[in-house]
């Protein structure tokens, strides 16, 4: 799995590991400045294409 974390760009990359990290998503959001809606979306197309890499093994 971090072998396709680490294919992320940086800043999709952290999001992905502060949530992993069991931060809140409020905190996530207000920290980086995105509203809550934004970050939910993004976790989900970030943990989209995180499956889709762990499956297709790349």
């Amino acid at each position: 799995m971090y072998h396709c974390i680490d294919q992320l760009n940086e800043q999709n990359k952290a999001l992905i590991l502060l949530e992993l990290e069991n931060i809140p998503q409020a905190t996530i959001a207000d920290t980086v400045g995105l509203a809550h809606g934004t970050l939910r979306t993004r976790l989900s197309r970030i943990r989209k294409s995180l499956l889709k890499c762990i499956t297709n093994g790349k």
